[in-house]
C-alpha cells in the first residue's frame, strides 16, 4: 500500500494546497505508483498474512500523505531547509525517548556505547544528505512532482539488492516489470517539467 504514496500526496495536494498537475503528471505518477506496486509483488508462495493487519499500511500511506503536506505547508512558512530537517530530527529523538518506556523490553533501542553508534552515524549522515535533498526539492517545487521522482528511490534499493542480496532476494518478472513502470512514469513527470 505505500506505494500508494505518490498517488496519495498528489490527491492531497491537488485538493489542499490547489495543485493543478496536468495530465502527463497524472499519468506518470500512475506508472510510478504501479510500478512501486509491482515491485512488492510476491508468488502465491509469499508469507500468509492477517487481513486485520491491513490497517497499519493504510495508517503509514496516511501519515506519509499527511507528512508530505506538512512539510510543504512548513517550508512555505519558514523556506530554511536545515531549520526544517534539524525539527524533523529532534522530534524524532524526542518521540523515541517519550515512548521507548511503551515498548516491550525486546524492542527498545540499546543507546548504550559501542560500534553500532559508528554504524547508525554513518547511516545518520547518507539519511540527512537525502532529507536535505528531499526538503529542498519540496521546498522549490509541487509535491505532484517531487513525490513521484522521490519514489523512484526504489529503483536504487532494488539494484543494491541486487547487488548485494542476490543469494536472498530473486528479481522477478513483477519486480522486472514494476522497475520498467517506474522508469517510465519518473520520466514522463521529468520529462514534462523539463
Amino acid at each position: 500500500l505505500i506505494a500508494t504514496l505518490p498517488l496519495t500526496t498528489a490527491a492531497a495536494a491537488f485538493g489542499l494546497l490547489g495543485e493543478r498537475p496536468g495530465p502527463y503528471i497524472w499519468a506518470g505518477t500512475l506508472l510510478v505508483a504501479a510500478g512501486c506496486a509491482g515491485l512488492t509483488l510476491k508468488g502465491r508462495g509469499g508469507a500468509a498474512w492477517d487481513r486485520r493487519f491491513l490497517l497499519y499500511p493504510l495508517l503509514s500511506v496516511a501519515g506519509f500523505t499527511a507528512g508530505n503536506i506538512l512539510r510543504k505547508v512548513g517550508l512555505t512558512a519558514n523556506p530554511s531547509v536545515v531549520f526544517g530537517v534539524t525539527i524533523t530530527y529532534t522530534s524524532a529523538l524526542v518521540f523515541l525517548l517519550l515512548l521507548q518506556r511503551f515498548m516491550p523490553p525486546a524492542h527498545r533501542p540499546d543507546l548504550s556505547w559501542g560500534r553500532k553508534w559508528g554504524f547508525y552515524g554513518v547511516c545518520g549522515l547518507f539519511n540527512t544528505a537525502s532529507l536535505l535533498a528531499r526538503f529542498a526539492s519540496t521546498s522549490f517545487g509541487d509535491l505532484t512532482i517531487v513525490v513521484p521522482i522521490f519514489a523512484m528511490s526504489s529503483l536504487f534499493a532494488l539494484a543494491a539488492s541486487w547487488i548485494f542480496l542476490r543469494d536472498l532476494e530473486r528479481i522477478t518478472w513483477p519486480v522486472a516489470a514494476g522497475a520498467v513502470l517506474i522508469m517510465f512514469g519518473g520520466a514522463l513527470v521529468a520529462w514534462r517539467v523539463l
